[in-house]
Formats: structure tokens, C-alpha cells, sequence
């Protein structure tokens, strides 16, 4: 996932479906109302794992303080869309919850012990 921060304004944004879009409109992924922003302003898609961001139609999109028509995002990046600034980061990963599969594997290992010691008694 990917978190896209605000510092100045406190917005925040997390892209965890693609494309995501970013815009004034209420079904833009993030949603921005401030200057200069349209309404669809730029998407944010995956290509080939790596996340990719381009203007729509002729918006006005700078990435790292140089105007792009599309590129690929790293850590740190800095978008500029309308009055906002946004810096690329990425998001903390969702911890899965393994406390089922861990027990059944630790209690496999303690029947394949026993079984080993019952075998061991066995041959005495």
C-alpha cells in the first residue's frame, strides 16, 4: 500500500486499490479541495509492481518540483497537485493474525515427538 501525506494540511491518503485516483471529486480516492486541484486530477496505477503516477486529461502534475506526464513513484517523492503537496511513503503492512496456524504446527511437532519416544519405548 501506499501513503501519500500532506504535512502542511494533515491529509492523509492511502492507495490500497488501483487505479487511485486524486482529486477535488467526492469519488476521487483522496480527495483534495484546495487551489488548482481539479477534479480528477491524477491516478495512481501498478505497473509491473511498482507504482506508477500520471496526470489526467491536461493537469498540471509536478513530481519532485519538475512537471511530468508520468512516472514511477519512490520513497521520499514530492507531488505537487494544485496547492498541495504530497510526499510519497509506504504504508505500514497489515500484520496477519497466525496464532491458529502456529499452535497446529507446534502441536504437529510434539505428536511426531511423541511418536518418536513410543517407538523408542517399543524397541526396548
Amino acid at each position: 500500500m501506499l501513503l501519500l501525506l500532506a504535512p502542511e494540511s494533515g491529509a492523509s491518503g492511502i492507495a490500497a486499490e488501483f487505479p487511485f485516483t486524486i482529486g477535488r471529486s467526492p469519488s476521487a480516492g483522496m480527495r483534495l479541495d484546495s487551489f488548482g486541484v481539479w477534479d480528477l486530477h491524477a491516478s495512481i496505477h501498478l505497473r509491473d509492481g511498482r507504482f506508477f503516477v500520471q496526470p489526467e486529461g491536461q493537469a498540471l502534475l509536478m513530481l519532485n518540483d519538475e512537471r511530468t506526464d508520468g512516472a514511477f513513484l519512490r520513497m521520499g517523492d514530492r507531488l505537487s497537485i494544485g496547492a498541495v503537496r504530497l510526499t510519497v511513503a509506504l504504508a505500514p503492512a497489515a500484520r496477519s493474525r497466525l496464532g491458529a496456524r502456529e499452535t497446529l504446527n507446534w502441536l504437529a511437532i510434539a505428536a511426531v515427538a511423541l511418536a518418536q519416544v513410543l517407538l523408542l519405548l517399543a524397541l526396548r
